[in-house]
C-alpha cells in the first residue's frame, strides 16, 4: 500500500541489479499507479518476450508500440495454439491480453484458471480474480477466494477486490 515506497525500491533494484523480470514488475506498478508512460520507458531495451510486449501493450493501446505488441502477441498465441499442448503456455500473459486488449473476459478466465493449476505467484491469484470478477461467475469467484485463503496470502491489490 506504500506506492512511494514501492517506487523508490523499484528504482533501486533496477539500478543495483537491473533484470526483465524487475522491469517488468516495475512496469505493472507504473501502469497501476496510471503511469503507462513511465513504464514504457523502463521497458525499453528488455528482449521481446510476451510478457514485455503485454505490458507494452497495455501502456500504450492507442499508439503505434503498443499496436505492433498486440499484433506480435497475436501472432505468437496463433503459433502456439498450431503445437500440440502449447496453447496453455504463458496462460497468464494470455489472460492479462484477454482483460486489457481484447476484452475478452470468458477468454481472460479461461486462460486465468489454466494458469493458476501451475502458478500461484501473487499475480497469478490477482489475474484470476479480476478475470473471475469480469466475467461474473460466481463459481470462479468462489474458488478464487478459496485458494487465496489457503494460500494465506496478503496482498494489497487482491484486499482491495475482495
Amino acid at each position: 500500500g506504500g506506492a512511494d515506497a514501492a517506487g523508490a525500491a523499484y528504482r533501486t533494484a533496477l539500478r543495483t541489479q537491473p533484470g526483465g523480470y524487475t522491469a517488468i514488475a516495475y512496469a505493472d506498478f507504473l501502469i497501476a499507479q496510471g503511469r503507462p508512460r513511465e513504464a514504457r520507458v523502463v521497458l525499453h531495451g528488455q528482449p521481446d518476450s510476451d510478457a514485455v510486449l503485454l505490458r507494452i501493450a497495455i501502456a500504450d493501446p492507442a499508439g503505434d508500440a503498443g499496436r505492433a505488441a498486440a499484433d506480435e502477441l497475436r501472432r505468437r498465441f496463433a503459433q502456439a495454439d498450431l503445437r500440440p499442448g502449447a496453447g496453455a503456455g504463458h496462460a497468464r500473459e494470455r489472460a492479462l491480453f484477454s482483460l486489457h486488449i481484447t476484452r475478452d473476459a470468458e477468454a481472460a478466465l479461461r486462460h486465468a484458471r489454466e494458469n493458476v493449476k501451475t502458478q500461484r505467484e501473487p499475480l497469478d491469484l490477482f489475474v484470476l480474480l479480476l478475470s473471475a470478477q469480469a466475467a461474473g461467475d460466481a463459481a470462479a469467484l468462489a474458488w478464487a477466494r478459496q485458494l487465496i485463503q489457503e494460500t494465506g496470502l496478503e496482498d494489497r491489490r487482491i484486499e482491495a477486490l475482495l
